[in-house]
């Protein structure tokens, strides 16, 4: 499945959520799933911004429950306690997760499996940058938007997130 930020579903596309500010859309022939409703799906970088957004558009689209994965505790904890509070019936929980880490994204994996038996969507949105000319950016500054950027969302695919026997209705 493809997922895609913009204002409106474009030619071959179907619009499958919205918010105030974030429409999500599906390429059509490109997956077979056509609806949102009753999946569970995990949401890295979902404390904030797109992540949140996505995590809402899933939700309003009927998704039954919510993984909402991020390094910072404090936004996370509050965006869990928002989505509670305007999805009642839905269960949203938070995993501080840091997603350059295949330890701790295997470990939030084994929690989300856990919790809900299954997962069946994955959005790997987790992102960073670094500011600055490229000459003033430091070695450490690229570790980390690589570590993030890059291999998070290999340790994402290959962190077992969407493992168990209904996996392969599942998508990235």
């Amino acid at each position: 499945s493809t997922a895609q930020v913009g204002s409106g579903p474009g030619a071959g596309e179907k619009q499958v959520g919205t918010t105030s500010n974030l429409t999500v859309r599906q390429n059509v022939g490109m997956t077979t799933l056509t609806s949102w409703t009753g999946v569970r799906a995990v949401v890295t970088g979902g404390a904030s911004g797109i992540g949140l957004g996505l995590a809402t558009a899933l939700l309003e689209g009927g998704a039954t429950g919510v993984v909402l994965a991020d390094i910072e505790p404090g936004p996370l904890d509050d965006a869990v306690a928002a989505l509670r509070a305007e999805f009642d019936a839905a269960d949203v929980i938070g995993i501080c997760t840091d997603v350059s880490d295949s330890a701790s994204v295997e470990a939030m994996a084994a929690q989300a499996w856990d919790h809900f038996g299954g997962i069946e969507v994955l959005c790997a949105n987790a992102g960073v940058f670094t500011g600055g000319y490229s000459w003033e950016v430091t070695d450490d500054d690229w570790d980390w938007v690589l570590g993030v950027n890059v291999m998070g969302v290999a340790t994402d695919s290959a962190g077992n997130v969407l493992r168990g026997p209904d996996a392969t209705k599942g998508g990235v």
